[in-house]
């Protein structure tokens, strides 16, 4: 094994998401059918002082707490990607509902995200 200086580390900070709307922070609940097996899911968005921020927990795999790696609004269009997973939300904000399609992978699966009041 030989190991080499190549000089100072070279990292990039990670990308800010801009901010979201009032309409869009605040928590969801959603479910996702894949093959007869439900899977809830709870979503959380909130502007921070460094951009929009987030995170998905899936309630019925371990409550593992996924943060959001990018959240993306134009007008009521919303798109949430969540490397973590190699997962993506693309859907609209319509009437206190988030509508729209879970795509990770190969496969995708129509996501109904409703406010919740936590």
């Amino acid at each position: 094994l030989t190991l080499a200086w190549k000089g100072e580390g070279k990292l990039e900070a990670p990308a800010r998401n801009a901010a979201i709307t009032k309409d869009l922070e605040g928590s969801w609940e959603g479910a996702l059918d894949v093959q007869g097996k439900v899977l809830r899911l709870a979503l959380t968005l909130a502007n921070t002082p460094e951009g929009a921020t987030g995170t998905l927990v899936s309630l019925d795999q371990g409550n593992a707490e996924m943060p959001v790696s990018t959240i993306a609004q134009t007008g009521t269009k919303v798109k949430v990607a969540i490397t973590m997973v190699g997962g993506t939300f693309d859907g609209e904000l319509k009437g206190g509902q988030l509508e729209g399609t879970w795509t990770q992978g190969a496969g995708s699966l129509p996501l109904v995200f409703n406010r919740t009041t936590k």
